[in-house]
């Protein structure tokens, strides 16, 4: 999940609390930007795999 703006739209308090609790995991948007460069700037024969922690 990246961190974003989106919880302070939330108008519903139990919704909001509730996306607040999520994003702490949050990585911030300039983390992710950079991991979308580093991956992008490989060549085509380098594989960037999805890695998920459960």
């Amino acid at each position: 999940m990246v961190a974003t703006e989106l919880v302070d739209s939330i108008t519903e308090p139990d919704i909001a609390e509730n996306l607040r609790d999520r994003y702490k995991g949050a990585i911030s948007a300039d983390a992710f930007a950079s991991t979308v460069i580093f991956a992008m700037s490989q060549p085509a024969d380098v594989d960037i795999n999805e890695s998920q922690e459960y």
